[in-house]
C-alpha cells in the first residue's frame, strides 16, 4: 500500500470514529458525563436536583456558623430560580416568529438575564462579606465555572464531592 492510500485509509477511519462519537447520545455516557455535556437535555426536575445537591455540598464545605446561616438562606433564596428551564421561552412560538422578531425576543431575554445576574451579584456580595477568608477561598473555588477540563463550563463540578 502506498503512502497516499495509507493517508486516505487513516482519514476514513478517523472520520468514522469521529462521526460515531458525535452520534452517541451524551446521556448514555458513564459517570454523569451526559449531564455535563447536555444541560439542554436535562429535565427541569433534574436541573433542580443537581442544583440543590451542589448547594448542599457547598453549604457543608463552608462550615457556616449560626451567625452566617441567615445570610446563606438569603443568598440561596435570591439565586435559586423559581422555574427551572423556563427562562428561554417557548420554542414553538419562537419557531413561528420572523428572524427579526426572534432576534428582538433574544435581546429581551438577554436583558432579563442580565437583570437576574445583577441581582445575583448583589446577593453574592452580601453573602461573601460575612465569610471568613478561608470560606471565601472555598466559595471561590466551588463557584468557579469553566475550571474543568478543556474549559467546559460544567466540567469540574464534581470537585464538590470530595
Amino acid at each position: 500500500m502506498n503512502t497516499l492510500s495509507k493517508h486516505v485509509l487513516m482519514l476514513a477511519v478517523t472520520t468514522a470514529v469521529g462521526a460515531s462519537a458525535m452520534a452517541a447520545d451524551p446521556a448514555d455516557k458513564p459517570s454523569g458525563e451526559g449531564q455535563r455535556m447536555g444541560w439542554h437535555k436535562m429535565t427541569p426536575e433534574k436541573m433542580r436536583e443537581h442544583m440543590l445537591k451542589r448547594q448542599a455540598a457547598l453549604h457543608d464545605q463552608l462550615k457556616l456558623t449560626a451567625a452566617q446561616e441567615p445570610a446563606w438562606k438569603t443568598y440561596i433564596a435570591a439565586v435559586t430560580p423559581t422555574e427551572m428551564g423556563k427562562h428561554w421561552g417557548d420554542h414553538e412560538a419562537m419557531a413561528k416568529m420572523s428572524a427579526p422578531e426572534r432576534l428582538e425576543k433574544h435581546i429581551a431575554m438577554n436583558k432579563e438575564r442580565d437583570a437576574r445576574m445583577a441581582s445575583h451579584l448583589a446577593s453574592m456580595k452580601t453573602f461573601y462579606a460575612v465569610l471568613t477568608p478561608e470560606q471565601q477561598q472555598i466559595f471561590n473555588k466551588q463557584t468557579m465555572h469553566g475550571g474543568g477540563k478543556h474549559g467546559h463550563p460544567h466540567e469540574g463540578h464534581d470537585r464538590m464531592k470530595g
